[in-house]
């Protein structure tokens, strides 16, 4: 016979859900999938569908700096459609267009964009790809990982802190530019 403190509660008998919280209800979901056309998963749809906002209103602004994202306007199969899906993910439409111009005027690889945007978002810690020559993109990424990494072992770490180190970082990257500089004459 069976003891009866083993037995399975109401509660625990409840299915959970796995996976992330619904943030679209399921009509909106099926509008999503009406628009994009296509099967797929509710994250596929979500990002697909997103990413198209993000395309449509950044080619309605018809602002030269965002240009690079359209390289062939009459055919949108050359547009970057992986940088388009990670800016869908930015909430805040203002900051998704001075984000674009600002991958608009380093024309980083489709990669080294969503890693920056990745980041920026906080999704993900910073990736160095290893490359021929050195850009911008990957040193903020490696700067940044370094940075994250301290904070992360020092969360007592204060504002003014952080603020007096890059202070004290400028100072000294400024002496060894000038250092360099002299010593290349």
């Amino acid at each position: 016979m069976p003891n009866s403190d083993k037995a399975i509660s109401a509660e625990s008998a409840e299915i959970r859900k796995r996976g992330r919280p619904a943030r679209y209800s399921k009509e909106q979901l099926a509008l999503m999938r009406g628009i994009v056309g296509e099967p797929g998963s509710d994250r596929f749809i979500i990002d697909k569908y997103r990413s198209f906002l993000v395309a449509i209103r950044l080619w309605k602004l018809h602002d030269p700096e965002c240009q690079w994202l359209f390289p062939g306007p009459a055919d949108a199969s050359d547009w970057r459609w992986s940088i388009f899906t990670e800016l869908g993910k930015i909430d805040d439409f203002d900051d998704q267009v001075a984000l674009a111009k600002e991958i608009c005027k380093a024309e980083p690889s489709a990669k080294a964009a969503i890693n920056w945007i990745r980041q920026l978002r906080g999704k993900h810690p910073a990736k160095c790809e290893t490359r021929k020559r050195a850009d911008s993109w990957s040193l903020v990424s490696a700067l940044s990982h370094c940075l994250d990494d301290y904070l992360a072992h020092h969360d007592d770490c204060s504002g003014q802190l952080l603020a007096t180190a890059i202070d004290q970082f400028n100072a000294a990257f400024h002496r060894w530019l000038t250092m360099r500089t002299e010593s290349q004459t």
